[in-house]
């Protein structure tokens, strides 16, 4: 009985529950069709199951407020007010689109994550196939190449025959016209003889004596022989085969292939391969020391060394310091022996000398002209004179009425670059052009207010060959005899750079 009366009270207010259920449904949706009316929520209940409901019993549904500050509201606006990024629409499903101009995708292969083997000699063959394919094509290259190059060859030899056998006929003919002179064929076919004179001497139908031959007979037609195909001729006065055939003789001296030019080595160079020539030559002597081929060389014992030779070899002390200085004496004596063979004779050095002005002159001939205050010191003239030593030529060009103070003298001179360059440091340093013979100069030295005398370089300049044969001093009486003298040595304009010179110093 209390069971019964347990299950119809649960039964009971499951009924309820789902009567309450469904009245709240009708209520929210009653509640959204009809506008909001204003509650009094002082007269409100609230129900077993903890809703609101008014007088009538209908369930109330509350506003749930929340508070916030001004600032988020603010930003909840803006939130919603941002446009927002809608999605492209599908460009292939418009009507525009041309499914023919589509670009396919790159199609990915899928990774194979595991590992991948490869047989052995499997890349071995790779190269093999691959170095096979090369020298094949190589092979082609070099056929292809080879036969072009032998059609070029022959085309290249008939066209050389073609135009040697044109010609050989242009002159043929013009000779014969030259010789014959006449201009027409049938003038030319006219002078053929019937017999020419190399023929005559040895065909049987021509006599000695016979010098006019029968215009009407054909001789050749005559004396063939046609069942053997053979010339009837005089056979004792032929006694050769009318070809000689000289025999090969070798040349007394054969030809030298000089070979290629030797590399011309700069002077670093040089030293090395010395350097080089040398450390292989002692290493040679030490390789025939070590074979026994040479027996060594004996020790070079000096007196810094002195004491460990007498230790090593226990001799007696004076007779050992003896030898020592002998061992050096000699040594020293065979150094000047050698130094005094190497050096040159007397001519040999004046040979070398003459040779080495010849190839500075070859190399760039170079003329100079100096304005020289005086020539009156004896050992001004000297040291002018020592062009002859370098090989210069030129003239020293001077007249009596001129004097230390006032006018100045022409210096000419001609010569190579390097010896030029030393000559020209004597003329313009070298020499103390105040000194006057007779007078002892004092030896101090010139300040800037004293006004010194000095030489002036004129003109400079490059020249193909020379116009004086020697260097002289020339004396004259008057200018015009100097320009005279130059104007016979074809130089005449080196007067004028003098004269142009010497007017600007004087204005």
């Amino acid at each position: 009985m209390f069971l019964n009366r347990k299950q119809s009270s649960s039964s009971s207010t499951q009924q309820q529950r789902a009567e309450h259920q469904q009245q709240q449904e009708n209520d929210g949706r009653d509640g959204a069709e009809q506008k909001e009316e204003e509650v009094d929520y002082g007269s409100l209940i609230m129900d077993e199951f903890g809703n609101l409901v008014d007088a009538n019993g209908k369930i109330i549904q509350s506003k749930r407020t929340v508070s916030s500050a001004k600032i988020n509201q603010n930003r909840k606006q803006k939130k919603e007010n941002i446009l927002k990024i809608e999605k492209p629409p599908n460009i292939k499903k418009l009507d525009f689109y041309d499914s023919t101009l589509s670009v396919p995708k790159a199609e990915r292969k899928k990774r194979n994550r595991g590992l991948a083997f490869h047989e052995q000699g499997e890349f071995i063959e790779k190269a093999k196939m691959m170095r096979e394919l090369e020298e094949e094509e190589r092979q082609r290259a070099l056929l292809k190449e080879q036969l072009e190059k032998e059609r070029k060859e022959q085309e290249k030899i008939e066209k050389e025959k073609e135009r040697l056998r044109l010609i050989q006929e242009e002159l043929e003919i013009g000779e014969l016209h030259m010789m014959l002179g006449c201009r027409r064929i049938e003038d030319f076919e006219s002078t053929i003889p019937d017999a020419f004179w190399w023929d005559k001497k040895i065909l049987k139908s021509c006599k000695k004596a016979d010098e006019n031959v029968n215009n009407h007979v054909d001789i050749y037609q005559r004396d063939f022989d046609a069942e053997n195909e053979v010339y009837s001729i005089k056979e004792k006065l032929v006694k050769h085969d009318f070809v000689e055939h000289p025999i090969i003789v070798d040349p007394l001296k054969k030809k030298v292939d000089a070979g290629p030019l030797p590399l011309m080595l700069t002077k670093k160079e040089q030293k090395k391969m010395r350097t080089q020539q040398r450390i292989q030559r002692e290493k040679e002597n030490q390789r025939k020391i070590a074979l026994g081929l040479t027996p060594p060389p004996p020790p070079k014992a000096n007196m810094g060394n002195y004491m460990k030779a007498l230790l090593a070899s226990g001799q007696d002390a004076t007779e050992l310091e003896m030898k020592i200085k002998k061992e050096i004496e000699e040594r020293m004596q065979a150094h000047e022996e050698r130094n005094n063979n190497e050096k040159l004779t007397k001519e040999q050095r004046k040979e070398k000398k003459i040779r080495k002005i010849t190839e500075d002159a070859e190399s760039e001939l170079i003329t100079i002209l100096y304005s020289i205050p005086n020539i009156a010191h004896p050992q001004t003239r000297f040291k002018i004179n020592t062009a002859k030593e370098k090989g210069i030529t030129g003239a020293v060009l001077s007249y009596p009425s001129q004097t230390r103070d006032k006018d100045r003298i022409l210096l000419i001179a001609e010569g190579g670059k390097k010896f030029l360059k030393k000559y020209d440091d004597v003329i313009l340093n070298k020499i103390d052009w105040s000194k006057v013979e007779g007078v002892q100069s004092e030896n101090t030295i010139p300040t800037q207010s004293d006004n010194q005398p000095s030489a002036r370089m004129l003109w400079k300049g490059t020249v193909l060959k020379r116009n004086f044969q020697y260097f002289k001093f020339q004396k004259f009486e008057d200018e015009e005899s100097i320009k005279n003298y130059l104007n016979d040595h074809g130089c005449i304009h080196y007067f004028d750079v003098f004269a142009n010179d010497k007017n600007s110093n004087t204005v």
